[in-house]
């Protein structure tokens, strides 16, 4: 199996993972309406466990984008420079996502001890809310190992980068290949 291959792979796993975080937000915050609006009740901390998830599933989100390279962008003058300064913009580019998204992943570390350590919960059913944060930092330790991925490849190997296309968009061009 190829070094891309591999990491293609890795990285339809992470959008995997995003994507059912999402889908249990929006569940989440759909049944807890239709309890509220139904009986009077709705689900205890649900805000606060959406507010949470959707944390966890923005940031494997983010690796995903960083794979992909679907970071939101201004292309404007990019599109007018020729193909060897094209390159040396998106390994520098790279190279700064690299930095930010290091350091971002090192300080969410952090903060996932000092939340551990001062034992914060949820309001009502009084969970622990560290393991959404360590959740949370796997993703964006996720988003490193594949950025660091996507800068080797933009220097050593450029052909093997990934197309610009998440599997929704892999599974409607193969939904009409036939089998």
């Amino acid at each position: 199996m190829s070094f891309t291959k591999l990491l293609n792979g890795f990285a339809t796993w992470v959008e995997r993972i995003a994507s059912v975080f999402l889908a249990a937000v929006t569940s989440l915050v759909f049944v807890s309406a239709a309890a509220r609006y139904l009986w009077g009740a709705p689900i205890l901390d649900a805000h606060a466990f959406a507010s949470l998830m959707l944390g966890v599933a923005l940031l494997w989100g983010l690796s995903s984008a960083s794979w992909r390279d679907e970071h939101i962008s201004v292309d404007l003058l990019y599109m007018g420079f020729p193909p060897a300064m094209k390159r040396i913009v998106d390994i520098l580019g790279q190279m700064l996502i690299l930095i930010f998204v290091g350091l971002f992943c090192w300080m969410l570390l952090k903060h996932v001890g000092s939340v551990r350590d001062a034992g914060q919960v949820t309001v009502d059913t009084r969970t622990a809310v560290w393991p959404f944060y360590l959740m949370a930092w796997l993703g964006v330790a996720a988003a490193v190992m594949l950025i660091v991925a996507r800068l080797w490849l933009l220097v050593f190997n450029p052909a093997g980068l990934p197309a610009k296309k998440s599997i929704a968009d892999e599974a409607a061009e193969n939904a009409g290949e036939p089998n």
